[in-house]
């Protein structure tokens, strides 16, 4: 009698007939695929991490070569402005006195700042942006120099500024795709009891 009834049950496990009472199979076989699930969701995450990293490091040379250049030109153009002919001529008092006055303004002002919760923010995106100022008896040179290293300065606050925002946009970029392929992974959990 058990011997038929081993026989039987072989049999019907051959036919595709499965005894679990308990559902532990079923069980064990939501258990991994969670696992899956969550294994596979954070790999996405890592991968789009070195993505966004090594394309934040790409924004971050071509935004360090523009400085470099306007550092070139901007020393070119303060030797030119210093060895001009009218180089040593005055300038009038209330030039002088309305120039200070936007200086002021300009040194007053506070730097942009915007820091991304997750990814890292680049250090000159941090950095206070200094603007030149004209000496006290300043000259037409000196306001020409001035002026060009102002304009060599901005380039750079306004490098430094592109790259905060790069770097949210990007975060918020990554976030958003490994959200979309998580939510796509994602089943809803079907308790048996």
């Amino acid at each position: 009698m058990a011997g038929a009834l081993g026989a039987a049950l072989i049999g019907l496990h051959g036919l595709g007939f499965r005894w679990d009472p308990l559902g532990l199979v079923e069980r064990r076989l939501r258990s991994a695929e969670a696992r899956t699930s969550v294994a596979s969701a954070d790999a996405a995450a890592r991968r789009f991490e070195v993505e966004s990293a090594a394309a934040q490091v790409r924004r971050l040379d071509e935004l360090h070569q523009q400085t470099v250049a306007v550092v070139r030109t901007t020393a070119r153009a303060a030797t030119q402005a210093r060895s001009a002919h009218d180089a040593e001529t005055p300038l009038d008092p209330d030039r002088v006195a309305r120039l200070a006055g936007h200086d002021r303004e300009c040194a007053a002002s506070l730097p942009p700042s915007a820091e991304p919760p997750r990814l890292t923010l680049p250090e000159a995106a941090a950095t206070p942006c200094v603007l030149e100022l004209l000496p006290a008896a300043p000259t037409l040179a000196d306001l020409e120099v001035a002026y060009v290293e102002r304009g060599a300065r901005l380039v750079a606050c306004e490098n430094a500024r592109a790259s905060a925002v790069e770097t949210l946009t990007a975060e918020r970029a990554l976030q958003d795709r490994w959200r979309g392929e998580t939510d796509a992974r994602r089943k809803p959990a079907i308790w048996p009891w």
